[in-house]
């Protein structure tokens, strides 16, 4: 007997094959790129980049730890590690890491990314430091915060230029350079409103000043606008554009499942359905471009943030096609996201309830049906 999600995943190879991607050689693929250890499924763990939405919020109050926004505490790195998503991306915010450009980094804050680390480390898992600004930074300008947009270096009057950008990698990467539970750098997370040219040529100056320092850390690119999947090559161009003297580089695409690729999932999956008989198709047929520019182009992929509401077992389908994508080709991935301030937010996999039950999507995320409640599920964040 063919199950239905059988036939979904059927359907899911199939729309993938039809691409091309899975008859293609994936060796020769991945020839033009150094070794890049990144591999399975990890997750988003989130907190501290809460609190940046607040119309106060800037350089000069960033608000407070475990008030405003919070790092995550040691069940929640252990609980995740010890269920095989030991790969975890750490979303932060440039101000409050460095509250002046082009100046020395906040030893507080600096201490929270390090002591996270650590409990990595202990837990058997490995972070990815995810400057999450979207190619922005709060500036407090005389009586109010204003948001500088990056530009190229030189422009007159940019306060938001390639060469800060540049500056604040350099001073993570003499951190982080020698510490091997940072698995790697994301530059930028969904940089996009950008003058036209700057991301390629952002990127490029901080990849190369990386490596300047004798770091070798996976550097990950995230694409321009959004770093949309279905997007990638119509937004970013035909050919890959970082010039890594180790070839160390991966390029970042963001995938989500609803109509508009956002991720905020405002209708139900039936009303999806009804706009798009194919929905069953949508997992590969979301991350295919991205996945057959990065095969043309001979570089690594990485799919920074994937995920569905827990709430309908067809979202629920839909994930597990996505990740048999993921693993027939091979590409690295965190699901977004986790973390012990989202709430009653549908797309969190963050233990719930009394009895610190798993989230729906853990068991398609790991493939194990024993996850058990969390040993600790009251996780509260206080990594302060």
């Amino acid at each position: 007997m063919v199950t239905t999600k059988g036939m979904s995943r059927r359907a899911a190879m199939g729309s993938l094959a039809a691409t091309g991607i899975l008859a293609a050689d994936r060796t020769a693929a991945r020839t033009d790129t150094g070794k890049i250890e990144l591999d399975g499924v990890g997750v988003n763990l989130a907190g501290a980049e809460f609190g940046s939405e607040k119309p106060t919020f800037c350089n000069v109050t960033p608000g407070l730890a475990g008030r405003d926004y919070t790092y995550p505490s040691e069940p929640t790195v252990q609980y995740f590690c010890s269920r095989g998503l030991s790969l975890m991306r750490i979303p932060f915010r440039w101000e409050r890491l460095q509250p002046r450009l082009g100046q020395s980094t906040a030893q507080d804050e600096l201490s929270r990314l390090q002591r996270l680390a650590g409990m990595a480390r202990a837990a058997g898992g490995r972070v990815i430091l995810d400057l999450h600004n979207y190619g922005r930074y709060r500036t407090f300008d005389q009586s109010h915060p204003v948001e500088q947009v990056l530009s190229p270096t030189g422009i007159p009057g940019a306060k938001l230029t390639i060469a800060h950008l540049v500056d604040f990698w350099v001073r993570l990467s003499d951190v982080f350079r020698d510490d091997d539970a940072v698995a790697a750098y994301g530059l930028m997370n969904e940089p996009h409103g950008l003058p036209a040219g700057t991301w390629k040529t952002a990127s490029n100056a901080a990849v190369q000043a990386i490596r300047r320092r004798g770091d070798r850390k996976v550097i990950l690119v995230g694409g321009d606008e959004w770093s949309s999947a279905i997007r990638f090559p119509q937004v970013n161009g035909p050919r890959a554009w970082v010039d890594d003297p180790l070839r160390r580089t991966a390029y970042e695409a963001h995938c989500y499942f609803d109509a508009d690729q956002s991720g905020k999932y405002q209708l139900s999956y039936d009303e999806e359905q009804r706009l798009d008989r194919a929905i069953g198709h949508r997992a590969a047929r979301t991350v295919a471009p991205f996945l057959k520019w990065c095969q043309q182009n001979r570089v690594a992929g990485f799919v920074g943030e994937f995920g569905v509401p827990g709430n309908d077992p067809r979202w629920l389908e839909l994930l597990g096609d996505f990740v048999s994508v993921l693993r027939a080709t091979h590409t690295a991935a965190c699901y977004w996201a986790a973390g012990e301030w989202w709430g009653d937010y549908a797309l969190s996999i963050q233990p719930r309830g009394t009895d610190g039950a798993a989230a729906p999507q853990m068991s398609v995320l790991t493939g194990r049906q024993d996850l058990g409640p969390s040993d600790d599920h009251r996780g509260n964040g206080n990594n302060r």
